[in-house]
């Protein structure tokens, strides 16, 4: 017997100042953390990020931005898991 759960779920990211959702994933599949999700959420972020392509930051003459959005990844990810000890 599985304890796999099929699930979908959204997250939403809102300006509080504007009361405007500004962003928005919705993702489904199989969990093994039916409360949470953190093992789909954690998938949902890796398919986000390995649609990411660093040339369309440097053609869009965005450079100081990938690296910030880069660090950013690190910190949060090490921050998450419990790395940044």
């Amino acid at each position: 017997m599985s304890n796999q759960e099929y699930v979908k779920n959204r997250i939403s990211s809102t300006d509080y100042e504007t009361g405007q959702t500004t962003l928005r994933v919705e993702f489904e599949g199989e969990t093994q953390m039916p409360e949470s999700h953190d093992d789909l959420k954690v998938e949902a972020a890796l398919a986000l990020l390995e649609s990411v392509d660093v040339k369309n930051y440097i053609e869009a003459d965005l450079y100081t931005k990938a690296e910030e959005d880069y660090n950013e990844i690190i910190d949060v990810t090490k921050a998450i898991f419990m790395k940044d000890i």
